[in-house]
């Protein structure tokens, strides 16, 4: 049977056994606090950024309005005024045949400028 003393030195053995186990569960404890609390500043950053993502969102919805509202319909109204134009603009056709006219013309203008200048002189 063990005595008093047989006892103390066993229980100094299993302490003595047990210090390293009990230091490693002392580190695994500071790794979980600080595993928590990278968890905790993580899901305030989540929390954050949830909220900077639905007023992008927010902001997204205003800028599809106003595409939707005041540049489609300034687009249209673009669009509208270029088919007038287009509408009144003399076809290419008739501005060289005109062209070729005005060609025409000047040539008969200088001739006939050639001519009056010889009658002036032959008075």
């Amino acid at each position: 049977m063990l005595d008093e003393k047989d006892l103390q030195i066993l229980g100094q053995l299993i302490d003595t056994k047990l210090d390293p186990l009990k230091r490693d569960l002392a580190g695994v404890k500071g790794n979980v606090s600080g595993i928590n609390d990278t968890i905790s500043d993580m899901k305030r950053d989540i929390t954050g950024m949830s909220g900077d993502i639905l007023r992008m969102s927010n902001r997204i919805s205003a800028i599809n309005l106003e595409l939707e509202n005041t540049i489609s319909l300034q687009l249209n109204v673009l669009a509208e005024g270029q088919k007038t134009i287009l509408e009144t603009l003399a076809p290419k056709n008739r501005v060289e045949a005109l062209e070729d006219d005005m060609l025409f013309m000047k040539q008969v203008i200088k001739s006939l400028s050639q001519e009056i200048a010889e009658l002036k002189k032959a008075q």
